[in-house]
């Protein structure tokens, strides 16, 4: 199975659940593929939180991966003012054209560090 880990992570927590995740899928035999979702420009924590509850799109940097390739999606976000973080948000709705997401899967790190998939 192909499997695509997609994250974005501001802490570095993220970060972390997705390395877990890739190493865990690895171990099982699937061919697994870790990118990250990089904003056009970094900003403080505050500054996403403000945004996030306005609704303000993230600008990110284009992914060159063509998510029709991979058998599942998995996406890394934090939460941002009870939602994913804008940068996933953007990355997830708007795929590079003529792109489809066959199974997608969303973790979002708990406070505790405890990993939670819906």
């Amino acid at each position: 199975m192909k499997i695509l880990v997609i994250y974005y992570s501001q802490t570095g927590r993220t970060k972390r659940v997705a390395k877990e995740l890739t190493d865990i899928l690895r171990s099982r035999g699937a061919e697994v593929k870790q990118a990250r979702i990089e904003p056009e420009e970094e900003r403080d924590y505050n500054t996403n939180i403000r945004e996030a509850q306005k609704g303000v799109a993230a600008k990110i940097k284009p992914t060159l991966t063509n998510v029709s390739d991979y058998d599942l999606v998995c996406v890394g976000t934090p939460v941002w003012s009870s939602a994913p973080a804008t940068p996933v948000i953007m990355a997830t709705l708007s795929p590079a054209p003529g792109s489809r997401v066959r199974r997608l899967s969303v973790l979002q790190p708990m406070v505790e560090g405890v990993p939670e998939v819906l």
